[in-house]
């Protein structure tokens, strides 16, 4: 189903990783999201993180069903890290939810995922969506300021869409 924009709503399974999505939140409006995947053993989990507003507590890793509704925005985001990077002198910070770290692979995302009793740091490719956990030797830089370019259409849903820890 079409929604104004041009944004089409359909289940998660059909949404690619990497894109833009708006989905309803439990406490308030739709909220602007990146759709993630990650590759487990014999099947892909399909996942959100939220980008405004972000929920108390941070950028977070939210599971959802395959067949949960999303709104495809049918665009992916363009996060510009800011140039003045995190105090590294030596090793790096350990990243926080919030945080924007680069590897040669590009940049990631760093989210909370809780997962039974255990909160930890995962990470999530801007790009690609692709969720998975990173070796801290793998980090070569750490943005905690950074901003999102969304495409018009979002930019008018979500002004001053940037965030950051």
């Amino acid at each position: 189903m079409a929604e104004p924009g041009g944004f089409v709503e359909r289940p998660a399974l059909e949404v690619l990783a990497g894109h833009s999505v708006l989905r309803p939140m439990v406490d308030g409006p739709q909220a602007l999201c990146l759709k993630g995947q990650r590759r487990a053993k014999g099947h892909l989990q399909d996942y959100t993180v939220a980008l405004s507003p972000v929920a108390g507590g941070g950028h977070r890793l939210d599971f959802i069903d395959p067949e949960d509704r999303l709104t495809d925005c049918g665009a992916r985001l363009v996060f510009i890290a800011d140039a003045n990077l995190a105090e590294q002198s030596g090793a790096l910070p350990h990243p926080q939810p919030g945080d924007l770290v680069r590897t040669a692979e590009g940049l990631w995302l760093a989210v909370s995922e809780t997962s039974g009793l255990y909160r930890f740091v995962s990470f999530i490719h801007v790009e690609t969506g692709e969720v998975r956990r990173l070796r801290e030797a793998a980090l070569l830089a750490l943005h905690p300021h950074w901003r999102i370019a969304a495409p018009p259409a979002l930019a008018a849903l979500f002004p001053g869409l940037a965030s950051g820890r």
